[in-house]
């Protein structure tokens, strides 16, 4: 199975477990006093795209779940208001508890409008265009717009996934370098020099400040 047969779920899984991946890898690498930065700035650049993604798709699943809520609780209104009107009509039943459970439903009915009408804004602002946020009140067109949607988000998530892969390789081969390094021990070396340089850092400091001797100076230097 190819990665566009996937849901978008699973290829923002898949992202998710790389950009881990990769997180892990540049730290090891570090430790080895290997220069990364280049390497840190393209995962950074990459993980904000894919964020925006992640998020969108969020978005359209929640959107989806109060779709799905609101839908049962008209089909339940528009049932319980049939029922209160042969009630009124006079065929039996409990006309009053038919109404307070209509108020219950109108109420749950708001709510979930208004819950709705937040999430299409935020959808908005985290990119979805107007035109597909447009038609989601719509019946029968709100789920064929997002469902065309999440195909462009999961095509830009292939893309986010294949950019990982190179990262890792890129990664991959610092490892390489790093292990090389510490098999060698010049990974000590650069602590060495590291800790020599934070001691100079500290006793230039110190010198500045007036505040110690002479005495505790020169045992400072020795």
């Amino acid at each position: 199975m190819s990665q566009k047969d996937l849901s978008l779920a699973l290829n923002i899984d898949l992202a998710t477990s790389g950009f881990g991946k990769l997180s892990e890898g540049i730290t090891e690498i570090k430790k080895a006093g290997i220069e990364v930065s280049d390497l840190e700035s393209n995962v950074g650049k990459l993980s904000h795209t894919f964020d925006d993604i992640a998020n969108q798709q969020k978005l359209i699943t929640h959107f989806k779940e109060l779709e799905t809520q609101l839908d049962a609780v008209n089909a339940e209104l528009a049932e319980t208001e049939a029922k209160n009107k042969k009630v009124a009509a006079g065929s039996g039943g409990n006309y009053t508890q038919q109404a307070n459970r209509i108020a219950k439903l109108k109420e749950k009915q708001k709510a979930l409008n208004a819950e709705l009408s937040e999430t299409t804004s935020a959808l908005n602002k985290a990119g979805v265009a107007s035109e597909t946020t447009s038609a989601l009140n719509k019946a029968g067109v709100a789920m064929d717009s997002l469902a065309a949607h999440e195909q462009k988000l999961n095509n830009q998530c292939i893309k986010v996934t294949r950019q990982l892969d190179k990262l890792n390789k890129e990664a991959e081969e610092l490892k390489s370098i790093a292990d090389a390094k510490i098999t060698l021990g010049l990974d000590s070396d650069d602590k060495a020099r590291k800790e020599l340089d934070a001691v100079r850092h500290a006793y230039k400091k110190l010198e500045k400040s007036g505040k110690l001797s002479s005495k505790e100076l020169a045992r400072a230097t020795r």
